[in-house]
Parts: C-alpha cells; sequence; structure tokens
C-alpha cells in the first residue's frame, strides 16, 4: 500500500459554509439546520455537524458531500482572509547571473531577495485585465497592484502564467495544497498569510535585478578577457607532502539505472596517483610511468567548499567511511587546502 501525499484527501471535512455571502468557518455558526447556510460550491443547504464523536464539520442536507465542495469552501475562504486582513507576506527570491571568460574561469553573481511582509491599501477579487483574472488584486502601493493566486488542488497554468510576465504583471501563488485538513480556522488564517509555501509567477523588478546582475556580470568577462593572459606553468601531479593528495575534480550527479532498475546518486572526488607498478595474478607489468586516476566516494557536505577550487590543488583529505551494500567503503568527509 503506498503513501499518500499529504494534501486535502478524500476523506476531508467540510469546515467551511456560506452564510449572507460570508464564508463562515464551523465554529462560528449554531448546530443544525439553523446554522443557515449552503455549500460555497454547489449552493446545497448545510447541516452543522457539532456531535461529541466526530470533529465538527457540515454536511449537506441533501445529495452527497465531494472533494471539490471542500477544495471550493477552503480557495473561498483563503481569498476572504486577504480581503479582510489586507496583508501578507511575499515569497522570497534568489536571483543569480554568470558567465565564463576566454579562459574559463566562471564569473558568478546572486542576490538574496528575502521574504517581506506588506500591508495593502485596497483590495479586490476576480479582476480581469491582461486576458486573465486573478484571485485576488491588492494595491499595497500607489500606481502598483499585486495578483495573488491560491492553490488548494490546482497551480496556475502556463498560459496564465505566460498573460502575466507579457503584461509584466507582479503576481504570486500561495501553495495551499499541503495544508492538513482538521486545522483550526486561526491555523488556516496563519498558513494564509504567512506560512503556507509561496512563490512567484511574475515580477518584473525582480527581472530588472536580475539583467542588471548579468550586466555586472558581463563586465567582469569583458575585463578579465581584456588582461593578457599569465604564463601558467602546469602544476605538478605529485604532492609536495607525502600524506596529500592532487585534486583533479568532482562530479556530482543523479540518474536511473536501467540495469538495477533504480534510481542513484554520484558523489564522486578524483586525485591522481603514481600509476600502479605492482603485477598481480592477471597482469604482469613490465614497464610503467606517469599518474593514473584515483576515485573517492565524497560527503556532499564538501560540495560548496569544491566549487570555489581552482584544479588542480594539493589539498589534505579528512577520511571517514560510509555503509555500501553490506561492506563500508572510504569516503572523504572534509578537505584542507595547502
Amino acid at each position: 500500500m503506498t503513501n499518500q501525499p499529504n494534501t486535502i484527501e478524500t476523506k476531508a471535512e467540510l469546515l467551511y459554509g456560506k452564510k449572507d455571502n460570508q464564508i463562515v468557518h464551523i465554529s462560528e455558526v449554531d448546530s443544525g439546520l439553523e446554522c443557515d447556510c449552503f455549500c460555497p460550491a454547489c449552493n446545497s443547504p448545510l447541516i452543522a455537524r457539532k456531535g461529541t464523536i466526530r470533529t465538527h464539520h457540515f454536511a449537506h442536507h441533501q445529495g452527497t458531500d465531494s472533494q471539490a465542495c471542500v477544495e471550493t469552501a477552503l480557495h473561498l475562504f483563503a481569498k476572504q482572509v486577504l480581503m479582510e486582513h489586507k496583508k501578507v507576506r511575499l515569497p522570497e527570491d534568489q536571483l543569480s547571473a554568470e558567465a565564463i571568460d576566454h579562459h574559463g574561469k566562471k564569473h558568478l553573481k546572486t542576490l538574496l531577495i528575502n521574504a517581506e511582509k506588506i500591508e495593502f491599501t485596497n483590495v479586490d477579487a476576480e479582476v480581469f485585465r491582461a486576458g486573465y483574472r486573478s484571485d485576488i488584486t491588492a494595491y499595497p502601493y500607489e500606481n502598483q497592484n499585486l495578483d495573488i493566486e491560491i492553490c488548494v488542488s490546482h497551480k496556475v497554468d502556463l498560459d496564465k502564467q505566460e498573460k502575466a510576465q507579457r503584461s509584466h504583471a507582479c503576481m504570486m501563488e500561495i501553495d495551499l495544497s499541503a495544508l492538513e485538513k482538521d486545522l483550526s480556522q486561526k491555523q488556516i488564517i496563519q498558513a494564509v498569510l504567512y506560512d503556507a509555501p509561496r512563490h512567484w509567477i511574475s515580477n518584473p523588478l525582480h527581472r530588472a535585478l536580475e539583467k542588471q546582475l548579468q550586466a555586472e556580470v558581463e563586465k567582469l568577462v569583458f575585463e578579465a578577457n581584456e588582461e593578457q593572459p599569465q604564463k601558467i606553468e602546469s602544476a605538478p601531479l605529485t604532492p609536495k607532502k607525502p600524506d596529500n593528495h592532487m585534486l583533479l575534480g568532482f562530479k556530482v550527479g543523479h540518474g536511473y539505472s536501467p540495469r538495477y532498475q533504480k534510481n542513484f546518486e554520484l558523489c564522486k572526488l578524483y586525485t591522481s596517483r603514481q600509476v600502479v607498478s605492482t603485477s598481480t595474478r592477471n597482469l604482469t607489468c613490465s614497464h610503467s610511468g606517469g599518474f593514473e586516476l584515483e576515485e573517492f566516494d565524497l560527503d556532499e557536505n564538501c560540495i560548496g567548499k569544491l566549487e570555489h577550487l581552482s584544479f588542480p590543488i594539493e589539498v589534505k583529505l579528512i577520511m571517514g567511511s560510509k555503509l555500501h551494500g553490506r561492506k563500508f567503503v572510504p569516503v572523504v568527509l572534509d578537505l584542507k587546502t595547502m
């Protein structure tokens, strides 16, 4: 039996109804038909079931409760929360630009834009413009608007994304698909305003900053290309200290093995060593010389340190071991440059 994702499941209870054109929580109404509520999705009369055994919830007075009604109710309640509270936490964003000069050196610039809490001066629902209709349109600053999309079961489709980007609209999406079904009203409000995952669909200001980063990187590349290349002597492949290694490079990735029919991850470190000239049972070595490749498993914590090195370079390897199958194999836990 496979585990189901942590989303609103088919058995999720209907916790929100519509009363006097407002979305209300089950805790806010009287029990039974006296709640005077209707389904936000199909507009059928609801019964407020507030017994002592099951979690309090709404049920359709006639007909069958459905997943679509639960999702629609949460979607409408989330929109109502934004319209009533007039504030939200914006997504963070990681901007980057890179280019490689004629010498093969990569130049990189990054900018982290932290999440920010903002308030609106005004807010509208279902605003239609530029060929699409947004769930919520907020107006945090003068002459500036922010489209907010609510995802309960369906993310913003590609067509709406492209229309928002073409019209230079500022659009974000709040993802409520993983909310637990039995959260309280207060917890859902907190999730909508601040805690639920959120990301940018379109942000013209950030794209402008990204272009600025790219221009700065290209300037660095231009300056590097204008420099006269210095004569670089080949680095020796024999370390100065006998306990050190000459590090040649590393490789990190993942893939799928048709042979073993499973996914795998690759994290390897490559060093040089003098060619082994010892004969074996299957090989008689008559001549040898130079260097050969030596391969080690690599702990992922080392990747950040390796990305900033130029190869080859003399290093001291800090070794450990890890269980691979039924045996322990050596692994590089850390390294120190000389």
